[in-house]
């Protein structure tokens, strides 16, 4: 995906043939992000996909999850351009 390669057999992500240290959810909400590049993914889909079947987490949820990934594999988080907020909406992976 992009510069991005996927080892779902070891669960990690490279950038550019560099590895990124990736937590479980980090791992599967990255996965979750290339399963369906330039889609935008609504946080109910991302919530239901790090928690499935918890809807606790609907309210007031902070996505941490999202902020660390984008410290790992962005440049200048801040400014993502891989990951991009669309407002009212949700996220999308850019390749």
């Amino acid at each position: 995906v992009g510069p991005f390669q996927i080892d779902n057999q070891l669960k990690c992500v490279y950038l550019n043939e560099k590895l990124i240290s990736l937590t479980c959810k980090e791992f599967k909400l990255f996965e979750k992000l290339a399963n369906d590049v330039d889609r935008v993914i609504s946080d109910e889909e991302i919530i239901n996909c790090l928690w499935p079947g918890n809807s606790l987490f609907l309210l007031g949820f902070d996505f941490s999850s999202l902020h660390l990934l984008r410290k790992k594999i962005e440049d200048n988080p801040k400014k993502p351009m891989w990951i991009t907020t669309v407002k009212g909406f949700g996220y999308r992976l850019l390749v």
